[in-house]
């Protein structure tokens, strides 16, 4: 009985078949008539004949699939070659339009998306005008998808600068760079730029520095502020500014030299600001001349900077002969996209220059202000005040100016609150104040009811200077003669070095002092 039964065990064995699945890579899994069975290697074992059905799946590969037959005796085996799905990349770069390259290969501008990339690892380069090139490695996966966003870096400017002036220092923001001349590199962006140098007034522009700019300036320095009898060469620039509440705050006052607020129609006051010492890279709102702005202007032989004019602004431009910039004629005016028309008006100083070029040569003057020497002055005598409200004749129109005795300056105020620069944040400040009350009227005929000013002969004035409150008179023989502004005994009223405000009032217009 025991030899009978071992002969039908072996019999048994011989009717099955063992079948082998492989895979390169190992560890795919393995389903036989869709049924998952493991990962490879997969060792089964099969009664009788037969065919199963198998495939092969791994991550990021393709899929293998094939028929294997087997029948007993034997060993029936499959190897499954998985080939590496390709993977994709996207690559986007700040700037945009960066040449891609993929191992040396141009593959498109960014921002691009690339699909098939065999799997491995891939040196990426980006080249971009005027940014250094970038260079990296990335590791693609067999059907994986990657993605990277890379900022370039800008490739620094190269700036020039000169002076006449001796022993003069140069300064980007805040940290110097040097004794003129000098060739110093700069990081792309808006950059300080100044020069220091002994006996001269300071210069400083705020730029906007372009990657790998090239540019050379020559800074004829200012002496500091004059006495007439100086004779400085200066050549101002005049801008028409607004001050209706959709206008606030200005940008570019706090860079004037001086300053006229008068009054326009309805009520509403407007400034003719005028540039001789210090740039502005954003001036304005700018808005429409009136013609006793554009007298004004012509009594520094200023070019005047406007967006239109008023029937007399346009006459008086003309009888003027003053050079101007206007919108519409292709002037350095943009739009910003901040405030709404008419209030969105801006231009900058070099922008006007560049737009005048030699018409901006003209000589200018500082007009009737008349400075302290170095050496200083008697001190003036008149009121001691700390703060004066000017009223020109409308509730929403009260300027205030409050005096600092630390600073020797005073800080302006509308209706109560600070009257801020919008770059800075910071309050408009003066060196001195001239309160000149003028005859007004109503322009006959006139449908918009524009305003008059008797710009020739003279009328009170009140200045502020020191603290002090000096009453005096201003005189004027003709509009093409300077403003002589001076004391109750007649003599000339010897101002601070530093930015003028002269307010313009209309004969109904109250200065008020703080209680003492």
């Amino acid at each position: 009985m025991g030899l009978a039964l071992a002969v039908v065990t072996v019999s048994l064995v011989l009717l099955v078949s063992v079948v082998r699945i492989e895979s390169d890579p190992p560890g795919g899994v393995v389903f036989i008539d869709d049924q998952p069975v493991g990962q490879t290697p997969v060792l089964r074992f099969a009664a009788g004949r037969g065919t199963w059905q198998v495939r092969v799946e791994a991550p990021g590969h393709t899929t293998w699939s094939g028929r294997i037959a087997y029948a007993p005796p034997g060993l029936a085996q499959a190897m499954a070659k998985l080939a590496p799905m390709p993977g994709s990349l996207q690559i986007q770069t700040d700037p945009d339009n960066a040449e891609v390259r993929i191992d040396d290969r141009v593959v498109g501008v960014s921002p691009v998306a690339i699909g098939n990339i065999e799997p491995g690892l891939r040196q990426i380069t980006l080249v971009a005008q005027d940014f250094e090139p970038w260079t990296g490695a990335i590791r693609i996966t067999p059907g994986g998808a990657f993605a990277q966003r890379i900022a370039l870096r800008p490739i620094p400017a190269r700036l020039r600068i000169d002076s006449p002036a001796r022993d003069a220092s140069f300064w980007v923001d805040g940290s110097m760079r040097g004794t003129l001349p000098v060739e110093v590199s700069v990081e792309a962006g808006e950059r300080l730029l100044r020069i220091e140098a002994p006996g001269f007034r300071a210069w400083e522009m705020r730029s906007m520095i372009l990657p790998n700019e090239v540019r050379a300036l020559s800074i004829p320095l200012l002496r500091p502020w004059p006495a007439i009898e100086d004779g400085e060469r200066v050549h101002p620039l005049a801008v028409i500014i607004e001050n209706q509440d959709d206008a606030r705050p200005q940008t570019g006052l706090d860079r004037a030299d001086i300053v006229y607020e008068a009054l326009a129609e309805g009520g509403i006051t407007r400034f003719l600001a005028l540039y001789a010492t210090r740039e502005a890279d954003i001036i304005g709102p700018v808005r429409s001349a009136r013609h006793y702005f554009v007298n004004w202007a012509q009594e520094y032989q200023a070019p005047l900077v406007h967006v239109g004019a008023s029937p007399q602004g346009f006459a008086a431009l003309r009888s003027a002969g003053l050079p101007d910039v206007e919108e519409t004629l292709g002037g350095p005016i943009w739009r910003s996209g901040s405030r709404p028309a008419p209030h969105n008006a801006y231009t900058s100083t070099i922008g006007i220059q560049t737009s005048l070029g030699a018409r901006g040569a003209n000589l200018g003057s500082f007009g009737g202000l008349q400075f302290k020497t170095p050496t200083g002055a008697a001190r003036h005598s008149g009121r001691s005040t700390s703060d004066v409200a000017i009223k020109f004749g409308r509730g929403s129109y009260v300027v205030e100016w409050s005096y600092d005795p630390v600073t020797n300056e005073y800080s302006r105020s509308m209706n109560g609150r600070p009257h801020d620069d919008a770059m800075t944040g910071e309050p408009i400040q003066a060196a001195n104040v001239f309160i000149q009350w003028t005859d007004s009227w109503l322009i006959p005929g006139d449908e918009n009811g524009r305003l008059d000013f008797a710009q020739v002969g003279g009328g009170k004035l009140l200045a502020l200077v020191d603290g002090i409150a000096i009453e005096g008179t201003w005189r004027k023989r003709s509009l093409g003669t300077p403003t002589a502004y001076l004391d109750h005994e007649g003599n000339p009223i010897l101002i601070n070095p530093g930015p003028t405000w002269i307010q313009v009032v209309p004969p109904a217009g109250r200065v008020d002092f703080p209680p003492s």
